[in-house]
């Protein structure tokens, strides 16, 4: 029995899946893919050599709670965790749904080897690279699979680029060419800086391709109506902090009362090291309290009692801030890259539940599935630089089961990489073009000194 309808664009899905044999579900993040997916299983019917799912770790907490509710049993689930030994036992055991992160190919490649009714890539961005090992493995296997899925939220967060190799993976004739290559010398131009633009012939092919032979989902298909509002918290710099931060982005050096910590000739590991700065560390010891000040002083005020997530570039500063709140009777909750998948599940269904308020997270270990709709603010204590990663981490305070308004919340010190990183995403810039952008800053600021 199936408890939960299917909204209006789902059933779009689904209709879609009726006639692919090789689905690809390009849907906006939060639109309830997997319901689909699952849905369709069900409606086929064939269980004879299971399914495997792979994808990020935290997609596979997802995957477990939607198959539960869908009226799977527990048991017919098969999570292929542990160390190697494990992984194999674990194999041979009998059910529908077989899960296994994404890395877990390295240590299990026998997956290769046995019979699957599907295999499905969550989160399928993680094919885009075709000189990376799992893209490899995924692409050069699982060619007798009767149905291969890809479910991406954002296949061209970057660029078109991103797609081929993960269609590639469901059918080598979607694109017939050769190799990458070959399809990114017909598509793009090169626009410098290793950059590539879509050329005439592209910007007609691609489009036209994928809507023949994929399931795409934009905001604009959904009823939710959900408004973002974004603001940005401007902190003021403390005097010996900034003296640091200078002479770092100008001559990429690290140095602290006339002692020098770090040093490099290359502006992107200077770049990490401002980052870090402006989170209020020097390497990994904590000096500059600044943006710590500024959540303990919205926490306090203008969202205490609210649920809120925070998200962090680095693990340093996800425990500093949990030391901070709790000092000061702040219940929270952190996850990062070192819990288990139970430690994950159980402190995401507690925030979940609220049975505290405050969830801090790394954004590149939890930016993929979960769900922190409870949350109608999320606090970024530092950016990731990615687009992706900022729309997934964005997406997660989302739902499709109801309007409303979501406020996000950039914490950055003033005049510093904190401001360049932000007007790049709202830009919707890659990684690439805010480098290149940043680069030629230093390259400027260098001229004029040497005039």
């Amino acid at each position: 029995m199936n408890f939960r309808p299917l909204l209006k664009h789902q059933k779009k899905a689904f209709e879609y899946t009726k006639k692919c044999t090789h689905p690809a579900l390009l849907m906006v993040m939060r639109s309830g893919k997997t319901l689909v997916v699952l849905r369709r299983l069900k409606a086929d019917n064939v269980w004879e050599h299971g399914s495997l799912i792979v994808g990020p770790y935290c997609t596979l907490v997802n995957w477990k709670r939607e198959i539960m509710l869908e009226g799977f049993p527990c048991s017919e689930i098969v999570e292929l965790i542990g160390t190697r030994k494990e992984r194999l036992n674990q194999l041979k055991k009998q059910g529908k749904f077989y899960l296994i992160n994404k890395e877990g190919f390295l240590s299990l490649p026998e997956i290769r080897f046995r019979k699957w009714d599907n295999v499905i890539v969550d989160e399928s961005t993680i094919l885009k690279n075709p000189k990376s090992k799992i893209s490899r493995f995924f692409t050069e296997n699982f060619r007798n699979v009767k149905r291969r899925w890809i479910l991406t939220g954002s296949f061209s967060s970057e660029s078109y680029l991103d797609i081929f190799q993960q269609l590639r993976f469901l059918d080598q004739n979607i694109f017939p060419m050769r190799s990458y290559w070959d399809f990114r010398n017909k598509f793009f131009d090169n626009s410098g800086f290793y950059q590539w633009t879509l050329n005439t012939v592209g910007r007609i092919s691609i489009p036209l391709r994928l809507s023949e032979k994929c399931c795409i989902i934009g905001k604009d298909d959904l009823d939710q109506k959900i408004r973002k509002v974004y603001t940005r918290r401007l902190i003021p710099g403390i005097k010996a902090m900034m003296k640091i931060y200078d002479t770092l982005q100008n001559e990429f050096i690290l140095e602290v009362n006339n002692k020098i910590i770090d040093s490099s000739i290359f502006a992107i590991k200077a770049f990490t090291l401002m980052r870090r700065l402006c989170g209020g560390f020097i390497d990994t010891d904590f000096r500059f309290p600044c943006k710590t000040q500024e959540i303990l002083s919205l926490l306090q005020n203008e969202l205490q009692g609210q649920q809120v997530v925070i998200w962090c570039v680095f693990r340093a500063e996800l425990h500093v801030i949990k030391n901070i709140l709790t000092q000061n009777n702040i219940l929270c909750g952190v996850i990062d890259g070192t819990f288990s998948q139970k430690e994950r599940a159980q402190t995401i269904n507690n925030f979940q539940n609220g049975l505290f308020q405050i969830l801090i997270a790394i954004d590149s270990c939890f930016k993929y599935s979960l769900d922190f709709s409870c949350a109608d603010f999320c606090i970024y204590y530092s950016s990731p630089t990615g687009l992706e990663t900022r729309q997934q981490t964005e997406a997660r305070i989302e739902t499709i089961h109801k309007n409303g308004v979501k406020e996000i919340i950039d914490l950055q010190i003033e005049g510093t990489i904190d401001t360049s990183i932000y007007d790049s995403l709202m830009k919707k810039e890659t990684r690439q073009e805010l480098l290149k952008r940043i680069i030629r800053k230093e390259q400027k600021n260098d001229e004029k000194e040497s005039y």
